[in-house]
């Protein structure tokens, strides 16, 4: 599954050796959400009939079961279901079963009189249930088609525990089965599952059944079922495998890129892998209304409607981006969480990271061009900002109830995750990284896996010890700085834990001790040694200049030079490669918020990026400057300004305003952030000019926005504009030309200062945005600090609403935006927003809730130290 990122762009500015194990508690005896182990299903046979006008089901099904000993119930998961009789089949006996549920287990219990014999049996239920609106389990969907009518569709979300939503069943990774799934239908609607269709016969009533072939063995998380007016795309082949691209009706032409990723992924991951694509084909369904940015069901992946259909020709490399490594992360899974499936909830975090690293690998397959895994490096930064608070958590942590899992879809499951594993293909090297994973997957085909049998696999093809270093990384918190210092002999490199809030009365947390840290160290000849850092420090030998100690910027951890080590690498910045200048400058501002490096050794980092003109590394100096300006007072403001403008103005000179002919897909990203910075932080007027005058000729339709420009353009315009651009960018929002526009302008509504149009957009919330989207539009106007006093009222106000209707996994990401409450305009709230949170605690995603509160109390930390004088530094 791939969490939801509607808008990640650039320019978003913002000794001893440890070993631990995993606890995994998950024999029935020690956890008592876990199904009996003496009972498990062989093939299920399900019949649903949804009403779209009532918004119910129907459903039957037998399942055939294993029971390896006599005993006289079953249990079952099964939540919001009316289970209307069961039976089961034992020895030839049919036995009447009665009904007993237990609510928070989430079990139910057929329980018979006679005798369930060791051996094979059937079990058969009827049931019915609710489509309701929660985006999970068995739910419907409405979209508007191109002639203005309303369309309802049945759709599912079963990760991860939200199958028993839709029948009963095992409803837990291990107890793989085969599914053999029928749908009675109106006869006009499209009905889609994982597999090809079978028959389809019309019953006479107006109905239809459809019957899909059986499934592979597979989880019950990966069943899918779709049914509505929906237009099926031609269908296209990779190799043997037909493919086609579902979307609501009209919207198929935006389905043609889909078709090329999809050709690429399989063909790419087929080779990569070294088996085959392992379902019969590839569905690619456009959900209207889907909380998740997408999920791997076998066969019928589905999808937010941004993350799969999109137009290439007006779309920024951002949003392509997006689109092309959600499609590839998806078919990534096909081998990597549904041929191989982890045993419990525990593992989700390595199907998700191992996704998350495969997508990039796919995508810089498919695009060299795009550098991904420079953006890569950001968004391993994003992770990196978490993982430096005492509220972190271990990537792979104990789940007992299914709905622990549900904290597992965060920043350090996937982008932590997948960066630890590129640290460690880096560190093996390509061929022996792949020759474990092929191992892996060999070894496991069509059953279950733990994350030690991946760190096994790797180690036989390695002759490394994986297992000892991933541990370190997996089973705890945090993350190390890697320090260097000269020395009389040389150098000497050690580790410390890092954290943000680092005095002695702070608490440490989650955050680790001691790591095995595989790090790359280069040397001014250009030699690269890579060593294993498992002491406290080590010492290097003498080498002519100061050694790189992150070398090609892949390691997961700071880096601290000593103040000359620090002057020489500043000096020699644009000879490192470009992960290299991300580092250093990311890790200067990690280092400064920390209370590590001054404040003016941070802005002599920033003055050097005048030169940059890579948007990556500029994106990290965005970052630093946004942070400067929200903790500067009214008064110190024109003086981040100059600072901004001091460094963006030579990196737009460098470009100029308009795109050319000649630029390559960084230039234009580039050019975008130096308009972002200059039309926002440094107010400056020319910039801003520029930005009104390009939105309103597209406004009157005569040229239309520069797809990489038109995030930073509307942000400028809505952060100096007022109800008539408001009133504009609102037309478009309701009116897109594809799911990427409709995003940028609902965007787009959240930079406005006034608190009219504040509460307007809070209106909106609750009224015509989609549910899947109003939480991210309200976590994105709670950060500007213009308005985020008026959003906060809103919230607190409408919690209750809130809560009910938006999907229960975005609630914590539209609280986290809390953490940005140090600003001048709200930092007086902050006790305030401490007690709402402590009052208003959530059923999952706390631990998101957590983190916030912890960067509120970084930032409010800098904000003590330096508003009020910042001009010493920045003068």
């Amino acid at each position: 599954m791939d969490k939801p990122q509607p808008c990640i762009r650039y320019g978003g500015g913002f000794g001893l050796v440890l070993v631990l194990v995993s606890e995994n508690p998950k024999d029935t005896q020690s956890n008592p959400y876990k199904l009996p182990s003496h009972t498990r299903p062989i093939r299920y046979s399900i019949l649903l009939e949804p009403d779209l006008v009532d918004l119910r089901f129907n459903g039957t099904e037998t399942i055939e079961i294993q029971v390896d000993k006599d005993c006289s119930e079953v249990k079952l998961n099964s939540v919001a279901l009316d289970i209307l009789t069961a039976s089961i089949t034992s020895g030839g006996k049919e036995l009447a079963a009665s009904v007993h549920f237990d609510p928070e287990m989430e079990i139910v219990t057929l329980r018979t009189d006679g005798t369930i014999q060791t051996g094979e049996a059937l079990v058969k239920v009827d049931f019915s249930g609710e489509l309701w609106a929660g985006l999970a389990g068995f739910y419907h969907s409405v979209y508007t088609d191109a002639d203005g009518n309303k369309e309802t569709i049945a759709t599912t979300q079963f990760e991860a525990t939200d199958a028993r939503r839709a029948f009963p069943c095992f409803d837990e990774p291990e107890l793989k089965a085969i599914f053999s799934i029928s749908i009675r239908s109106n006869e006009d609607l499209m009905v889609v599952s994982n597999y090809p269709e079978k028959s389809s016969t019309r019953t006479g009533d107006g109905k239809k059944l459809t019957v899909f072939e059986d499934t592979m063995v597979m989880s019950s998380y990966l069943v899918a079922f779709v049914i509505g007016n929906l237009e099926a795309s031609e269908t296209s082949m990779s190799g043997t495998t037909p493919i086609r691209v579902i979307t609501p009706n009209g919207k198929g032409h935006l389905g043609s890129y889909a078709h090329l990723v999809a050709d690429h992924s399989i063909k790419f991951f087929t080779e990569w892998f070294g088996i085959a694509y392992p379902a019969p084909k590839m569905d690619l369904l456009a959900i209207p209304d889907f909380a998740a940015g997408a999920m791997e069901n076998l066969g019928a992946i589905t999808f937010r409607e941004a993350d799969l259909l999109i137009d290439p020709e007006s779309a920024s490399m951002d949003e392509q981006i997006r689109v092309t490594e959600v499609i590839c992360h998806e078919i990534a899974h096909m081998w990597f969480g549904d041929l191989v499936t982890m045993k419990w909830w525990n593992g989700i975090w390595l199907n998700e990271a191992f996704a998350t690293y495969m997508s990039f690998a796919a995508v810089d397959a498919f695009r060299p061009d795009w550098r991904v895994w420079e953006r890569f490096g950001i968004m391993s930064l994003m992770a990196q900002e978490i993982d430096s608070l005492a509220t972190t958590r271990p990537i792979e942590y104990p789940v007992i109830a299914p709905s622990d899992a549900d904290g597992m879809f965060d920043l350090l499951t996937y982008e932590k995750g997948g960066s630890i594993l590129r640290m460690l293909e880096q560190y093996l090297g390509l061929e022996r990284f792949r020759a474990g994973i092929r191992l892996y997957l060999q070894k496991h085909a069509y059953a279950n896996a733990e994350t030690t049998d991946l760190w096994d696999a790797l180690e036989e093809a390695s002759g490394e010890p994986v297992r000892l270093i991933m541990d370190t990384w997996v089973f705890q918190g945090g993350h190390p700085t890697v320090s260097l210092e000269t020395t009389a002999g040389g150098f000497r490199i050690s580790q410390q834990p890092f954290r943000y809030l680092s005095r002695p009365e702070d608490l440490k947390g989650a955050i680790g001790d001691n790591w095995q840290i595989p790090v790359g160290i280069r040397t001014n000849d250009g030699t690269t040694a890579k060593v294993l850092l498992s002491d406290e420090s080590l010492g290097l030998s003498e080498t002519a200049g100061v050694p790189v100690i992150n070398a090609d910027g892949s390691g997961f951890y700071r880096s601290h030079y000593d103040q000359a080590s620090s002057s020489a690498i500043l000096s020699g910045l644009r000879e490192l490669s470009t992960l290299e200048r991300l580092k250093f400058v990311s890790d200067s501002v990690a280092l400064w918020q920390s209370e590590t490096l001054p404040l003016a050794n941070l802005v002599e980092v920033l003055r050097a990026l005048g030169d940059e003109r890579d948007p990556t590394v500029l994106a990290a100096g965005q970052s630093a400057l946004s942070m400067l300006n929200r903790i500067a007072t009214p008064a110190e403001r024109p003086l981040v300004a100059t600072l901004a403008s001091s460094i963006f103005s030579k990196v737009l000179d460098g470009f100029g305003m308009s795109s050319d002919i000649g630029d390559s897909a960084q230039d234009r990203a580039a050019r975008a952030i130096a308009l972002d910075v200059l039309g926002t932080i440094a107010n400056d007027v020319e910039v801003r000019d520029y930005c009104f005058e390009a939105f309103r000729m597209d406004m009157a339709g005569d040229v239309g926005l520069e797809p990489d420009q038109a995030g930073s353009i509307l942000h400028v315009v809505s952060t100096h504009g007022d109800e008539t651009e408001f009133a504009f960018i609102l037309d478009r929002y309701r009116h897109p030309s594809s799911p990427q526009d409709e995003m940028r302008f609902l965007y787009a509504l959240t930079g406005f200062s006034q608190a009219g149009l504040a509460s307007r957009l809070c209106s909106m919330a609750l009224g015509e945005v989609r549910t899947q989207d109003a939480p991210y539009a309200i976590a994105r106007a709670l950060a500007n600090r213009s308005i985020s006093e008026v959003v906060y009222r809103f919230i607190e106000t409408n919690f209750t609403e809130i809560k009910s209707r938006f999907p229960e996994n975005s609630l914590p990401r539209m609280l986290s935006s809390l953490g940005s409450f140090y600003a001048d305009e709200n930092y007086r709230l902050a006790p305030e927003v401490r007690k709402f949170v402590g009052d208003n605690p959530l059923k999952s995603g706390s631990k998101t809730v957590d983190q916030a509160m912890e960067k509120l109390e970084v930032g409010l930390r800098v904000r003590g130290s330096y508003a009020g004088r910042l001009a010493e530094s920045l003068k």
